[in-house]
């Protein structure tokens, strides 16, 4: 380890930390930089400058490995990019191309240039689960002593750092299925449990149904992963049992309206994706560009409805990149999702390390939790979530192992792989020299 690591690593761990907070800027005279964006920028330019001293010193780095995400990556910034030939609010737009594709995408490369084991990858999700359990905490006693909440048809509903229960929800239901699958396979089993029964508490005190369900697809994810036949029914069983306790808790009108196509939330959804399905129909290829849902909008909302005309995305997570970044946006995610499923599969397998498996069984349900909450909210067009977004992709363990002189991290040391014949276990060459 080179001696600017801890602080490669500490700089890291300051974005993931900062990810709940990012709705209070910080500002630099007349630059206002969210929390996480400052982060970023001190984490880039200290991970740059390692780099020069280690090429001064002869010290031959290895690129971060990421080269199965990278075609996916490329075209999801050639989406990106093409976006701005339509966009109507180009400044607006700009700032969503920096703030929610670039500089997250930065964020990815440097935690794959960072991370090097499974222990670094372990300790950065320890430091972002902290972060989301003290803002859990927050909400707790939010719902108890009173502050930031919002009151709905009788419901105190929770947002803990946020404006919105449902952007709470969004966080917590990212975080929960880490928690749950250390605490599943004893990787620090006291800490995560411990917190995963708090942020569990926020969570339902949040009363977002799309959270709720997002934790349900993650949950049963988790069991599907790890669990046998048993264990997939207990859990089905228990998770049916805590969504009709929850429902019992709300009144019985919230939840008629979230039923009932004609009024209420159900009502705007129709009417929302109906919009949505009208603006793709007139730009099918390029979409409208980032940031300009808000604006276009009302022109498709009917004259006689008043319920909630200004909205700022879809709430569909097809629907949102589309319209967003154009059909090669939807291809591209669609790339992303179904690439990194297949390289984290293979790591959740009997045989490896529980805290590997914890890594990728987490990821793998916190990405359930993505998809399903996104088919009826938001999904990755926010600060934290593009991040997290990220996050789960660059700590997730999806390790090449069977190419023939693949060239990986092994722990903090640089090995090359060689297939051996007749399906042979392949044999690993250290570059220094020495013994794995």
């Amino acid at each position: 380890m080179s001696a600017s690591q801890p602080y490669t690593r500490l700089s890291l761990g300051l974005v993931v930390a900062s990810l709940p907070f990012y709705l209070f800027p910080l500002n630099l005279g007349p630059v206002a930089l969210s929390p996480p964006e400052a982060a970023l920028l001190l984490c880039a330019l200290i991970v740059g400058l390692r780099r020069v001293f280690d090429r001064r010193g002869g010290q031959r780095r290895l690129l971060p490995e990421s080269s199965f995400f990278d075609a996916p990556i490329a075209l999801l910034l050639a989406a990106a990019l093409l976006s701005l030939l339509v966009t109507e609010y180009f400044r607006l737009s700009l700032r969503e191309l920096r703030t929610l594709i670039v500089e997250p995408i930065l964020f990815f490369y440097l935690v794959r240039s960072v991370v090097g084991s499974v222990e670094d990858a372990t300790w950065l999700l320890d430091v972002f689960l902290t972060g989301v359990t003290i803002v859990a905490l927050l909400g707790i006693g939010q719902f108890f002593l009173g502050g930031a909440v919002t009151d709905v048809q009788g419901v105190r509903r929770v947002q803990g750092t946020y404006l919105s229960p449902n952007h709470f929800g969004l966080l917590l239901g990212r975080a929960l299925p880490f928690l749950l699958a250390g605490a599943w396979l004893g990787v620090r089993r006291g800490p995560r449990t411990l917190a995963a029964l708090i942020c569990s508490t926020a969570l339902v005190l949040t009363f977002s149904v799309g959270a709720w369900l997002g934790t349900v697809a993650a949950i049963l994810t988790l069991s599907l992963i790890l669990g046998g036949r048993r264990v997939v029914l207990a859990v089905g069983l228990a998770v049916v049992v805590l969504s009709l306790a929850a429902v019992a808790t709300l009144p019985a009108e919230r939840v008629l309206a979230r039923l009932d196509p004609a009024q209420g939330t159900a009502l705007v959804r129709v009417q929302l994706w109906q919009a949505a399905g009208q603006m793709l129909a007139e730009q099918p290829l390029l979409g409208i560009g980032l940031d300009n849902f808000l604006y276009r909008y009302p022109a498709y909302v009917p004259p006689n409805v008043i319920l909630e005309p200004n909205l700022s995305h879809p709430h569909n997570l097809v629907l949102q990149f589309w319209l967003q970044l154009g059909l090669l946006g939807l291809v591209a995610i669609s790339w992303l999702l179904g690439t990194f499923v297949a390289r984290a599969v293979p790591a959740t397998r009997g045989g490896r390390a529980p805290a590997e498996r914890a890594l990728a069984a987490g990821a793998l349900a916190s990405m359930a939790n993505f998809v399903v909450h996104g088919l009826i909210d938001n999904s990755y067009f926010l600060v934290d979530t593009a991040f997290i977004f990220w996050l789960t992709l660059g700590i997730t363990p999806t390790r090449l192992i069977a190419d023939s002189g693949v060239v990986y991290n092994h722990g903090r040391r640089a090995g090359r792989l060689r297939s051996g014949s007749q399906g042979a276990r392949p044999t690993l060459t250290l570059l220094d020299g020495g013994a794995p």
